[in-house]
């Protein structure tokens, strides 16, 4: 071979060198700058992709907010007894099928007759919580089966007198006529307490005014009228003293007077000048009284609206 034809060849070899270096750092250079880019590309597309989530993630379930509703009422319990605190109220919630129930009662003595206060706190598991404070009331033995005893005789005699569609107004009618009706007049009873009387009152079927007084006393109250005691004004020691009763069903405060009088009375609902005139008819300031501690009476006669003769009240004139 001559000396031209090898430095033409290595000249072509040389050449072909050049041009692998060059597409090799070509393929290099492109190959990291591609890499690079996509490392780059895809840092950001994580980053929009975790804001994006942050934005398109579904909102937070709503906080239960709505405190337990509570229902407890103020009970009484005999001295000595022991109490099951839970179950003189009712818990529900929105949410918690079982609410948690505290009881605060470190002041309570049940050996002691008093007028305590339980407190009640009821927590869901939200964290609400409804507070709610009762009277319990620790009676003496005598007492605690006094009460049971009236609250079993009214809740019967209630049961057999009214009727669910009355108002108040026929109720305390009901009640009036049955106090005038099956309470015979004896003249004379216990008046220490008007509990005591009211006992005898049911047992006894007899007794004075201060029985008929109780004995109505007690059915007011438990068909849940208003009622204040009346007491008559003792005008000399030897005169004796009166007991009735005001009671207000909604339309004001008027006498009334179930006590079955020698004389025909028909006391009931009447107004201060109507029980008046009846006292200077039959029993000369029978019913005289002293206006204060009270509530005003009513002026208005609502008399037409009874039919004493056939019981017959109507209703809502």
């Amino acid at each position: 071979m001559s000396q031209n034809t090898r430095s033409k060849s290595s000249h072509v070899l040389w050449l072909t060198l050049m041009i692998l270096v060059i597409i090799w750092s070509f393929v290099i250079c492109y190959r990291s700058e591609i890499l690079g880019n996509k490392g780059f590309f895809q840092r950001v597309k994580d980053h929009s992709a975790a804001q994006g989530d942050e934005v398109q993630s579904e909102p937070e379930k709503n906080k239960d907010t709505i405190p337990p509703v509570v229902s407890a009422s103020d009970f009484v319990i005999m001295v000595g007894d022991s109490v099951s605190y839970k179950s003189y109220i009712s818990v529900s919630d929105n949410e918690d099928a079982a609410p948690i129930i505290e009881v605060s009662n470190s002041d309570v003595d049940l050996d002691e007759p008093g007028a305590y206060t339980v407190r009640y706190t009821v927590t869901d598991h939200a964290g609400n919580s409804t507070v709610v404070d009762v009277t319990m009331t620790v009676k003496g033995k005598d007492e605690y089966e006094m009460d049971l005893y009236l609250s079993e005789q009214s809740q019967s005699v209630l049961g057999k007198i009214l009727e669910d569609d009355m108002n108040d107004m026929q109720k305390a009618y009901a009640i009036y006529r049955y106090v005038k009706k099956n309470i015979g007049y004896s003249g004379s009873s216990d008046k220490s307490n008007y509990k005591i009387a009211a006992v005898d009152g049911f047992k006894q079927r007899r007794g004075d005014c201060f029985t008929y007084f109780a004995v109505s006393k007690v059915l007011l109250d438990a068909a849940g009228i208003q009622n204040v005691d009346v007491v008559k004004l003792r005008l000399s020691k030897n005169r004796p003293r009166h007991y009735w009763s005001l009671i207000n069903v909604g339309t004001g405060w008027y006498h009334f007077d179930s006590t079955r009088f020698a004389s025909q009375a028909n006391l009931f609902m009447v107004t201060d000048e109507e029980l008046k005139n009846w006292d200077n008819k039959h029993y000369k300031n029978a019913h005289n009284f002293s206006s204060d501690g009270l509530p005003e009476r009513s002026t208005k006669s609502i008399q037409k609206m009874i039919n004493y003769s056939s019981a017959k009240l109507k209703a809502g004139d």
